[in-house]
């Protein structure tokens, strides 16, 4: 190298016969990258800046691939998308998969139990109520309140109402079942008032 080949050849800054590009071009110095050369020599090494690594395509030191944080980003349950420049990375979930590396599953509902007893044990339709449950079988389970189910049970006519119906052909009948019911509440009355 120079006028009279009295420097050394600089395999950074100069072409290789073995090599398409000298050193500084494959090491990407442009971008940041580093390269060592060998004075003298064909060899060089890359020292590559943070968002370029090495491509395996070519067969010699370079820093030519954009680094894809994708490659060092796994998402156990989904998908890596990097940004354009390859320097951000974020995963997308499946929909049964969260968290920041899709690391964590949404649990399964179990079956449902078998439903409870009508309660009260009577009244009219949108007095009584049944329910049912199911467990959440790990985390996150989606639906929200899907672990309780409630509906409405069939009218369920009351003992002393059964009582009355079925007395209701004696006007006799009526007129004692009427003075029960309010010897029953004037005792109650009394009882209330003498704990005053």
């Amino acid at each position: 190298m120079g006028l009279n080949c009295s420097y050394k050849r600089d395999p950074c800054m100069e072409l290789a016969s073995n090599v398409p590009m000298p050193g500084n071009l494959a090491c990407n110095v442009a971008n940041g990258g580093v390269c060592w050369g060998i004075l003298g020599t064909n060899t060089y090494h890359c020292q590559c800046p943070a968002s370029f690594t090495s491509d395996p395509f070519y067969p010699f030191s370079n820093c030519l691939q954009i680094r894809d944080q994708c490659t060092s980003t796994i998402c156990i349950h989904g998908d890596c998308v990097s940004s354009k420049n390859g320097q951000k990375a974020h995963c997308i979930c499946s929909e049964e998969a969260y968290g920041k590396y899709c690391e964590f599953t949404r649990g399964q509902w179990a079956q449902w139990s078998p439903w409870s007893k009508c309660s009260p044990n009577c009244g009219p339709y949108n007095h009584r109520k049944r329910i049912r449950t199911r467990d959440c079988l790990g985390e996150a389970c989606s639906g929200g309140l899907g672990h309780l189910h409630m509906e409405f049970c069939d009218t369920q006519p009351c003992s002393n109402e059964i009582l009355v119906s079925s007395r209701l052909n004696s006007s006799e009948e009526i007129q004692k079942l009427k003075l029960q019911v309010l010897q029953i509440e004037s005792t109650r009355y009394i009882e209330m008032s003498s704990r005053l």
